[in-house]
């Protein structure tokens, strides 16, 4: 594990700390995870949140977040990665 100063330029912040697993959600994903928009009720469209609760789509974190150096289309790229119990989320 390495520290780089230069990741405080993005200003990504601990959002929540999930009290089942003592890991910290960083911001972009606990917003993804709170956030609204169109959904169906009842055969209606409407404006609501996109997940009855939080962890809903996700599952809980079982890692914290942390920076990953992938390929985007064959250019390195930093990118945010956190895995929950259901799926990898990245930023």
């Amino acid at each position: 594990m390495t520290s780089d100063e230069s990741l405080a330029a993005y200003a990504i912040q601990v959002e929540y700390i999930d009290t089942a697993t003592s890991h910290a959600i960083a911001g972009p994903f606990w917003e993804f995870m709170n956030s609204s928009g169109p959904i169906m009720v009842g055969g209606v469209l409407a404006e609501g949140p996109l997940f009855p609760d939080p962890v809903f789509a996700t599952g809980r974190p079982i890692t914290e977040p942390y920076w990953a150096e992938v390929a985007v289309a064959g250019v390195p790229k930093l990118v945010l990665v956190q895995c929950f119990e259901r799926r990898c989320l990245t930023y």
